[in-house]
């Protein structure tokens, strides 16, 4: 398999596109977690309070925020993806990857970063 020059360039930018994603959720993860800070939060339910870190609650928000898309356009992303060139789809999402990656970057390194921009952006990627 690996003799195959266009097989070992797929695998090689599938390897490359994973670590990147990787240390993205990493850092993302981290910034959220610096963002939020220790302060507490107090959650009503049910007449019962519960204290919660905000910290914690951020991350367990961001968490199903990245999720979210993937229940909702599972479907209609499979379907996408039967009807149109495989090569298409996976460069497509590639480069939507890389503008929200890129656009990530930007929005950390002028300083603009809340917590809401890093979920709506975790979201789109």
């Amino acid at each position: 398999m690996l003799r195959q020059r266009d097989f070992r360039l797929l695998w090689g930018g599938e390897l490359l596109s994973t670590v990147g994603s990787q240390m993205q959720l990493f850092a993302v993860n981290w910034q959220v977690l610096q963002l939020a800070g220790s302060r507490s939060v107090i959650l009503s339910l049910a007449g019962q309070h519960l204290g919660l870190r905000a910290d914690a609650l951020a991350l367990g928000t961001l968490g199903f925020v990245r999720v979210l898309p993937t229940l909702l356009l599972a479907l209609l992303g499979g379907a996408l993806a039967d009807t149109r060139d495989r090569r298409a789809v996976i460069t497509a999402a590639q480069l939507a990857a890389t503008l929200v990656a890129g656009t990530l970057a930007a929005v950390s390194f002028t300083g603009h970063a809340g917590i809401a921009v890093l979920y709506l952006l975790s979201a789109a990627g």
